[in-house]
């Protein structure tokens, strides 16, 4: 993977761990500003774990090759304090809250806004993801989603 480290609102960090479909092979971990170009149309699919998954999860893992080996770029958000990143605000993740995977999705539309946007949710991963997008209805800029329980 390659991690790119996003500062929600309200101060918390998300750890997003890309995996490009041109290097389907483990990424350095080096920064992932600029490895897209804004213009890429490349679709992008945003992989939201289950209650204590995260980017180093098997299954994670072989779903996010999967998707990359075919074509995707693949970005996996980390809930809040999981994936070896610390808690930087006082809002902790729960399988209620919506706000982070609102805010990786509106900030991967407007930094891609020619890339198709898609998600895929596993366990209580799809649990908010279904909920975001019944909050976001037809506002959302998700062109579809996968959710797997």
């Amino acid at each position: 993977y390659c991690r790119q480290l996003y500062t929600v609102r309200d101060g918390g960090t998300i750890a997003l761990d890309w995996l490009l479909a041109s290097d389907s092979e483990a990424a350095d971990g080096s920064s992932c500003d600029g490895t897209i170009s804004s213009d890429d149309s490349t679709p992008i699919v945003v992989v939201v774990p289950g209650l204590t998954s995260d980017s180093t999860a098997a299954y994670v893992k072989h779903l996010v090759f999967s998707m990359a080996s075919n074509g995707w770029n693949v970005v996996v958000g980390n809930h809040r304090g999981l994936g070896g990143i610390s808690i930087t605000s006082d809002c902790f993740y729960n399988g209620g809250w919506t706000e982070d995977i609102r805010e990786v999705v509106n900030y991967l539309h407007q930094k891609y806004p020619e890339a198709p946007l898609f998600t895929v949710g596993t366990s209580l991963g799809a649990n908010i993801l279904v909920k975001y997008l019944g909050e976001e209805g037809g506002s959302t800029p998700v062109a579809g989603a996968a959710s797997i329980c």
